[in-house]
């Protein structure tokens, strides 16, 4: 499913939950599992927080955001309880917008589950797309392939970078002394854009060259000491790695527009549609 499908799909999830089911509401058998919070006559269990919450790759929760989307839901709740005490639900303007957002759900569901979670993109596919449009993939900003060790004194890291200059490993140093959550990693961080670093990191790492270790640089963090492993100059074309995650996308969206072009002909073929464009006369609106 496309990023933009994601997100509408999202939202329609969202407004049928709470239109329909006032939040998450859970009549499954699973809804005796620890509770998380009650709000009125309502109750949000533990596997329903888990199920609602994002599971995209990579994508961390804080603290704060899970707090908040507690409360939302607390407070989505007390208002959906007292619009059903007050007849909300029975009026028809609610059940007809209701029934639109059940259509779409549907529909939406049906060309995920028939259409983009069968999609699949061959290597052989990837490799011919990206060597006939290389020439759309210039790199606007250098990136870095680098290896770092984070400390919290000066000390601390001139100790690590004596050892590297002579002849320590890096993924033991780093494993040992890193604070830096790549520690587990060797201390690589992989190919990366100066964006994701403390301003001190972002203005001395354009000065290195490949396979230099810098000297200590204090952050508001710590001290870093970063390898340079290798370096993508500006105006290159991308290599693959970089590329990879939007060719795929793009021949996705290519293939998912021919396949549901396809099952459209297909549906039309099989069931009557009749269009009456001239009663779009008696509308009376103004077309540009």
């Amino acid at each position: 499913m496309t990023r933009r499908n994601r997100a509408a799909w999202g939202i329609v999830i969202v407004s049928v939950g709470f239109l329909l089911n006032g939040g998450c509401r859970d009549k499954s058998p699973e809804s005796s599992s620890a509770v998380i919070a009650e709000s009125g006559n309502a109750k949000l269990h533990l596997h329903e927080l888990k199920t609602a919450l994002p599971e995209a790759a990579g994508l961390e929760i804080s603290t704060i955001q899970l707090q908040n989307y507690i409360q939302r839901w607390v407070e989505n709740e007390l208002i959906y309880q007292e619009a059903v005490k007050q007849g909300f639900t029975k009026d028809p303007e609610v059940q007809r917008k209701l029934e639109k957002i059940e259509k779409e759900m549907i529909a939406a569901w049906y060309v995920d589950q028939e259409i983009d979670k069968v999609l699949t993109v061959e290597e052989r596919e990837i490799s011919t797309f990206y060597d006939q449009s290389r020439s759309e993939y210039i790199r606007q900003t250098p990136s870095y392939d680098l290896q770092l060790i984070l400390t919290q004194t000066i000390n601390e890291a001139n100790e690590c970078r004596e050892a590297l200059t002579t002849g320590a490993d890096f993924a033991v140093v780093a494993r040992e002394s890193s604070l830096d959550a790549s520690k587990t990693k060797e201390g690589k961080i992989g190919w990366s854009t100066l964006n994701n670093f403390p301003e001190e990191v972002r203005r001395r790492i354009p000065t290195m060259r490949s396979g230099e270790i810098s000297q200590p640089i204090q952050t508001s963090i710590g001290y870093y000491v970063i390898k340079v492993l290798a370096i993508r100059a500006k105006g290159e074309v991308q290599a693959l790695d970089e590329v990879r995650d939007l060719i795929v996308w793009k021949i996705k969206a290519g293939k998912r527009e021919e396949k549901y072009r396809q099952l459209i002909k297909q549906l039309r073929e099989s069931n009557t549609v009749d269009i009456h464009w001239n009663m779009m006369d008696s509308l009376n609106i103004e077309l540009k």
